[in-house]
C-alpha cells in the first residue's frame, strides 16, 4: 500500500522528499514507420489472454507511469525518483537504460553523462570505475548530493524486494551480447513478469524479442506506425508506446488496437487537460513527470462526484509524497 501523501506545492514537495535523500545515496527517435519491419511473425499474444497491462473502456483510468521515476520531486534515473514513483503509487515506473564501456548496464537517458552528473563524456565511452563515482544527484538538487548513477542490477535488486514494476527503455542499439545480459538478469532477479522492455531501436526490440522471450515488450514510437496492428504482432509487442500527442491526432489507433487486444500506452503527459483527453479515448497507460498528481487525478476523476474541471489537479488527502525508507550503499 502507499504511504500517505500530504497536499503541498511542488516546491514543498521537492524539498520533502529531499530531505531524505541522504538516506538513499549510492541508491527521440525514428518514426517507426520509417524502420523496415521483421520479414516473418514470431512470438504473438494469443487473442483473450490476460494482458500484462489491461486493456480499459473509454473513461476509465489509465494506468499511472512515472518517467523515468518520479522525476518532479527527485533526479531522474536514480533511486530515490524509483522509490518515490513506487510510494507514490504509480502502476508502473519507467526507466532508461545504456551500458558502460566495461559491459556494466546502468540507468541513463542521454548518450552522455554531462548533463545529469558531475562527470561527462559518453556513457559507452566510459568505464563503470569512473561512473560509479560520480554524483548524479546535486544537479537537481544539493539535497541529493552523492547520488549514484544506478546499476540496472541495484536497480533489480529493489524491485524485486518490492511490489515494483518496470518499464525499461533501452537507449540507441544494444549489441545481441548485451542484451543477452540484461535478459539474464531480470530472470536471476525474478522480474520477468514485472517488467517490460521497449526501444526506439527496431533491431534492439529483435533482439528483445529473440534473447528475452519471456519477457513482455512495446513498440516505442514517436508516431503511429502505418500499420500498428501489424507491427506490435511482428515483434510480438503488447502495443504501442507513443506520444501522447501523436494519439491525440490520430485517435481511432486506440480502438483499432484496443480490437486486436493491444494496448496504447502514452508519453508524456503533465496537465490534467490532456490526461482527461487521452483517458476519454480510453488509452491504457499515461507516463507522466508528475505520476502522484495523475494519480490523484484518477482519484478524482473515478470519483462519485464525477470528472475533472480540467483544472491543475490536487494531491489527495490520502496520497503519495513519501517518507523515504534508508536503503543500502549501493
Amino acid at each position: 500500500m502507499s504511504p500517505r501523501l500530504q497536499r503541498m506545492s511542488a516546491p514543498t514537495a521537492c524539498l520533502a522528499v529531499a530531505s531524505t535523500a541522504a538516506l538513499l545515496i549510492g541508491l527521440a527517435a525514428v518514426p517507426a514507420a520509417a524502420v523496415p519491419m521483421p520479414t516473418a511473425l514470431t512470438t504473438v499474444i494469443p487473442a483473450g489472454e490476460e494482458l500484462t497491462i489491461p486493456l480499459v473502456a473509454p473513461g476509465d483510468s489509465a494506468q499511472v507511469i512515472a518517467h523515468r521515476g518520479n522525476s518532479s520531486v527527485a533526479p531522474e534515473n536514480t533511486l530515490p525518483a524509483i522509490v518515490s514513483a513506487q510510494r507514490g503509487g504509480a502502476d508502473w515506473i519507467e526507466v532508461d537504460i545504456d551500458y558502460t564501456a566495461d559491459g556494466v548496464p546502468v540507468l541513463l537517458h542521454d548518450n552522455t553523462v554531462d548533463r545529469t552528473t558531475d562527470g561527462t563524456g559518453d556513457i559507452r565511452d566510459l568505464d563503470y570505475e569512473y561512473v560509479s563515482a560520480l554524483d548524479a544527484g546535486s544537479w537537481f538538487d544539493e539535497g541529493y548530493a552523492g547520488a549514484a548513477v544506478p546499476t540496472l542490477e541495484a536497480a533489480l535488486d529493489w524491485v524485486a524486494d518490492s511490489d515494483a514494476r518496470l518499464l525499461l527503455e533501452y537507449k540507441n542499439t544494444w549489441s545481441p551480447e548485451m542484451v543477452q545480459l540484461t535478459a539474464a538478469m531480470i530472470a536471476d532477479a525474478g522480474l520477468n513478469d514485472r517488467i517490460i522492455t521497449m526501444s526506439f531501436s527496431a533491431e534492439t526490440t529483435g533482439l528483445l524479442q529473440e534473447f528475452a522471450p519471456d519477457v513482455e515488450r512495446m513498440i516505442l514510437s514517436s508516431a503511429i506506425p502505418i500499420d500498428p496492428v501489424a507491427y506490435a504482432r511482428q515483434f510480438g509487442a503488447l502495443g504501442i508506446s507513443v506520444s501522447g500527442r501523436a494519439v491525440l491526432t490520430t485517435p481511432g489507433v486506440v480502438e483499432e488496437m484496443n480490437a486486436e487486444d493491444l494496448v496504447v500506452l502514452t508519453w508524456t503527459i503533465n496537465d490534467a487537460e490532456t490526461w482527461e483527453q487521452l483517458t476519454e479515448l480510453g488509452v491504457e497507460g499515461i507516463t507522466s513527470d508528475r505520476p502522484d498528481r495523475l494519480v490523484g487525478w484518477n482519484e478524482k476523476h473515478s470519483s462519485s462526484d464525477g470528472g475533472t474541471d480540467g483544472n491543475e489537479p490536487v494531491l489527495p488527502i490520502d496520497g503519495v509524497l513519501p517518507a523515504l525508507p534508508t536503503l543500502p550503499v549501493l
